[in-house]
């Protein structure tokens, strides 16, 4: 080959080959084809060889599962928490572990959740409830329970529930089991309550299971009642279910007993003296047909011990033993109401006429 049949640019290199000494040497001889002897490679060697592919190629899946958004867990003990359990409508039985710290912060949690109406602000919702004092390292103390006498109890939810129980409930589904952990700030405060032996640095603990929520706009649904007498107010048909329009006052003297009449009649249980009742109202004057008060106007229901001190006595009487869910025309006599001394605007002689509808009891 001539200097010009060379590749240009690469330089001619010249072959080394083994000297004619080392021809018979085993570091020359080809890897199983005869010589004396094999290169070195243990059976040892060859084990860790594929140990370490296996290690590669698990390196690489989890490289790959990763970069694909596949998460890589690895399992661990899980955090000690409050345990809760038991059936709704029973008493739950409530274990906190020593290591479990109350919480700095409102903390709610459904434990159970219902397909009813939903809790809102003003509502009245009627509860079981277990409430405890936690003061740490597992140390509760219970305060009280509604479970014991298995009747479940209103609660209005309004300025006068403590804020951090409200927030815990509202947004909460009738048929729903609810723990709410409320530290001092959202509970009591610094001061606590002594006579309770509630510490201003203790958490209360609340698991309330919601039976039923009244809303605060609710009126009576049932049958409608026709009502022929007059000398008593005229009702003007309304829509059920919606607040009830104005009553007309009759032009004669109003009766001097009490009287109570059904104007729609709903589908529920009687109400019976001792149960705290849950109404809405709207309250006349006999003389003019003024509106002295109405509940839908305040914008809160108004509950009441049917029997006890919570209303005028012509409320009592004259609702006790109609069904919930009815709207009942009372007209009340001052003796029945408030007496020869009269209220605000009310005189002592005045006779009131009050529209209530019945929305709950227990």
């Amino acid at each position: 080959m001539s200097e010009d049949d060379k590749p240009r640019g690469e330089p001619a290199v010249k072959a080394k080959l083994p000297s004619g000494r080392g021809v018979g040497r085993s570091e020359f001889t080809p890897h199983g084809i005869g010589g004396r002897s094999r290169s070195k490679v243990s059976a040892m060697t060859a084990a860790k060889a594929k140990r370490r592919q296996r290690v590669l190629a698990g390196t690489l899946v989890v490289v790959v599962l990763a970069s694909a958004g596949v998460g890589i867990f690895i399992a661990t003990r899980p955090e000690p928490a409050i345990a809760i359990t038991g059936a709704f409508g029973k008493q739950p039985k409530v274990d906190i572990p020593k290591e479990v710290v109350p919480p700095t912060t409102l903390q709610k949690k459904a434990l159970i959740t219902g397909k009813g109406a939903k809790v809102a602000d003003g509502d009245v919702t009627f509860v079981n409830v277990d409430s405890y004092v936690w003061s740490g390292k597992g140390v509760k103390k219970q305060l009280d329970s509604t479970y014991k006498t298995g009747k479940p109890v209103p609660l209005q939810l309004n300025e006068n529930v403590l804020p951090g129980l409200k927030k815990g409930l509202l947004g909460q589904q009738a048929g729903s089991r609810v723990l709410v952990q409320i530290p001092p700030k959202d509970g009591l405060g610094e001061q606590g309550n002594p006579q309770a032996g509630i510490k201003g640095t203790d958490t209360l603990i609340f698991i309330v299971d919601v039976v039923s929520t009244i809303s605060k706009t609710a009126a009576a649904s049932g049958t409608e009642k026709q009502l022929d007498d007059s000398k008593l107010p005229k009702v003007t048909p309304g829509e059920v279910g919606k607040q009830p329009t104005d009553l007309k006052m009759p032009k004669n003297d109003p009766p001097s007993k009490l009287v109570a009449k059904t104007l729609i009649e709903g589908s529920g249980p009687a109400v019976a003296d001792g149960q705290v009742v849950v109404a809405q109202y709207k309250g006349q004057l006999w003389r003019n047909g003024k509106v002295f008060d109405a509940s839908w106007k305040n914008g809160s229901l108004f509950l009441f011990p049917l029997g006890g001190q919570g209303a005028i006595k012509g409320f009592s009487t004259g609702l006790k033993g109609q069904k919930v869910g009815s709207r009942v025309m009372l007209v009340i006599p001052p003796k029945d109401g408030y007496g020869k001394q009269g209220s605000g605007e009310i005189k002592g002689t005045d006779t009131m006429v009050f529209m209530v509808d019945i929305l709950g009891a227990a």
